[in-house]
């Protein structure tokens, strides 16, 4: 399998939508703000799924 197929890449890269540019006045930094707050929510996400491996650690007793 390729790596970007399962990464999705092709989904994540394209999940940038301007409202700006859908609205006809563009503002250059609104890709930079939606890109990043993208990223935050990723690194959110990644957090609460290492907390709930510890909590099933926790659990488990290990």
């Amino acid at each position: 399998f390729k790596l970007c197929f399962s990464l999705k890449l092709d989904k994540i890269i394209n999940a940038q939508e301007l409202q700006s540019e859908k609205n006809g006045n563009k503002i250059h930094d609104e890709h930079l703000f939606i890109i990043t707050h993208q990223a935050y929510e990723l690194w959110f996400k990644q957090i609460l799924w290492e907390l709930d491996s510890v909590r099933a650690i926790f659990e488990n007793g290990h």
